[in-house]
């Protein structure tokens, strides 16, 4: 997960970081990676509708182990990264060891403003062992971190702290697939947040019903709506062209003239998705 992946979730696609918010995000995904190499990141929503990426372990169901998060506790306030972990044991053993710190957090524009005070406070967390079991992610989840935040939010049970974003992101087979053949990674950007992934028909149901792997884009939720609006083309070599309103904003004027990450399909299958791909071009470019 990248800083734009964070920014489209906390945000929900509506707004975007201040330019010290964004270095916030960048020194804390920095320091993290540092102190806790290999933990998994997952993007949620607490009661209360306070949206929130965690940094921890994100095992099956019952299993999940936060450490840190960076939340945002309702859309009139700023980001803040904290703490985040429902074990009262070692809640205790936290609170032994950071005293009156225990209930700190940083907003993103104060971790960019006051890193050694930040970089001190991370580095008494991770002398803690269970702090640091708990920032060991799983092999199989190659997914961004994140850090707590809560004092206006209750501890709550752990099958009760994440309300996965499905939106129109589905279950179905046809996403499982996609899932699988582009090796969980956004096709364009390569955002790696399974939660903000979906399916894209490269030839629409309007044209053709066909759910073949080879009519497929896996696609993070904001390029999926660009992709169809017709605002973000794909060429039959992958090429990506932006249309003229888009390179207005950096972030995505940056996708110009790239090329997408191909699905691991072989002979005759890759060979119809690049034709799929060619049929859309030249229909949204007649």
């Amino acid at each position: 997960m990248d800083i734009l992946d964070v920014e489209f979730f906390l945000l929900e696609g509506k707004q975007v970081f201040s330019p010290q918010e964004r270095k916030g995000v960048e020194h804390i995904i920095s320091k993290l990676t540092s102190s806790f190499p290999g933990f998994d990141t997952y993007a949620g929503v607490l009661r209360g509708a306070v949206r929130v990426v965690i940094f921890g372990k994100n095992g099956q169901k019952g299993s999940r182990k936060p450490a840190f998060a960076i939340y945002k506790p309702n859309k009139n306030t700023a980001c803040y990264f904290g703490i985040r972990f429902d074990d009262k044991k070692l809640q205790q053993k936290v609170k032994q060891k950071l005293y009156h710190e225990y209930n700190k957090k940083f907003s993103l524009e104060e971790v960019a403003g006051c890193a050694e005070e930040f970089n001190s406070y991370l580095e008494s967390l991770s002398s803690i062992e269970e702090l640091r079991d708990r920032m060991n992610g799983n092999s199989e989840n190659e997914i961004p971190r994140i850090p707590r935040i809560i004092e206006d939010v209750p501890p709550v049970d752990e099958d009760d702290v994440i309300g996965i974003i499905k939106k129109r992101r589905g279950q179905s087979k046809f996403r499982k697939l996609l899932l699988d053949i582009f090796e969980k990674k956004c096709a364009v950007t390569g955002c790696n947040v399974v939660d903000l992934l979906e399916a894209a028909h490269i030839v629409p149901h309007n044209i053709s019903v066909n759910y073949k792997s080879y009519n497929g884009l896996l696609l993070r939720a904001d390029i999926h709506t660009l992709f169809d609006l017709d605002l973000l083309k794909i060429k039959s070599d992958g090429e990506i062209e932006i249309k003229d309103e888009l390179l207005k904003d950096s972030y995505y004027k940056e996708l110009q003239g790239k090329g997408i990450r191909f699905p691991k399909l072989q002979g005759k299958a890759i060979d119809e998705f690049r034709i799929a791909l060619s049929k859309r071009y030249e229909k949204i470019t007649q």
